[in-house]
């Protein structure tokens, strides 16, 4: 999202047109934003309440309970990091099994297939500079 601010300044937009862009974002994440503060996800009370719920009502033990030391550890991690640097930080998904035989690929991770046609369209990139100003804010913003 803080690129696609940057993109919007890149592109001529005024800052009030950059905040009414974002205003379903809300003051507080776009000024994180704007700041380059990154705010990892921590879920709520009732994202835990609902866990609980649908464990009861299912019969079945709750998966969040098991799943709480590694969501808070990985917060822990990306507490101090910022969006201005310049890698991200790989965390392993400590609840996932290790399998040293099998190596990651593609298939194993279960990604879609890779559109080869988008990958060999060297033009897609010089599109956009006959569009005009108005064109290009509702590329970027299509929701208003």
């Amino acid at each position: 999202m803080k690129l696609d601010m940057e993109a919007g300044t890149t592109l001529g937009l005024s800052e009030d047109q950059i905040i009414e862009a974002f205003d379903r974002v809300g003051t507080k994440a776009y000024d994180s934003l704007n700041d380059g503060e990154f705010r990892p996800f921590l879920p709520s009370r009732e994202i835990e309440d609902a866990f609980e719920q649908n464990a009861e009502r299912l019969g079945l033990s709750n998966p969040y309970e098991e799943a709480v030391d590694a969501i808070e550890n990985i917060y822990d991690q990306l507490e101090s990091i910022t969006l201005d640097e310049a890698v991200f930080p790989s965390i392993e998904n400590p609840l996932m099994p290790i399998m040293e035989d099998t190596p990651v690929t593609q298939t194993s991770l279960n990604l879609p297939s890779i559109d080869q046609s988008m990958m060999t369209q060297s033009q897609a990139a010089n599109q956009f500079s006959n569009l005009t100003m108005d064109q290009k804010i509702r590329l970027l913003f299509p929701n208003g």
